[in-house]
């Protein structure tokens, strides 16, 4: 009788368990932009904090000066001097396309244009890029964790003489 009682009490604990720890899953995987607003050699940018790599990255350019160039390339350079180079599409009168970060780190993402035979560099954006990895294992740790210190309090706490958990099982005669 114990255990029939306490299961609904252990099955809800592991079902809030198991959705915060899939409400990270579905934080992360939230999109990812890169707006940039080309002002001759200065670029206005909205972005986020972080990005997460692997994960591809909607990036949009637009602005007057991106209105009148015939080609545009984003090239990242990452930690250990990793570079990915992908070049964007126009869309009337802007730029985009996906980039993927694969690496977790500080990258320096440059755009630049041809001009005949000769780049020309337009501006460059600093990200920073994280792992999915750590915050998964973070929020299971701290919800484990949680799990464990509600699981030793109904063992420790007592009513009637009795531990918490076993407190309203009958007795057995």
């Amino acid at each position: 009788m114990t255990v029939i009682r306490a299961f609904p009490v252990f099955a809800a604990l592991i079902a809030a368990l198991l959705t915060f720890v899939s409400s990270g899953a579905q934080a992360a995987s939230t999109a990812q932009t890169l707006g940039i607003v080309l002002h001759r050699d200065r670029a206005a940018t909205e972005r986020l904090p972080h990005y997460r790599a692997a994960a591809p990255i909607a990036v949009n350019v637009g602005g007057r000066e991106a209105a009148h160039l015939s080609s545009l390339t984003v090239t990242a350079r990452g930690p250990g001097g990793v570079a990915v180079t992908t070049p964007l599409a126009r869309t009337g009168s802007s730029f985009s396309g996906n980039l993927r970060l694969l690496a977790p780190g500080m990258w320096t993402v440059a755009f630049s244009t041809q001009l005949g035979s000769v780049d020309n560099a337009l501006a460059s954006v600093p990200l920073d890029v994280i792992s999915e990895d750590g915050d998964l294992a973070a929020r299971l740790a701290f919800a484990l964790s949680a799990l464990s210190i509600v699981a030793g309090l109904t063992l420790v706490l007592r009513v009637n003489g009795r531990p918490l958990a076993l407190a309203y099982a009958r007795k057995r005669s």
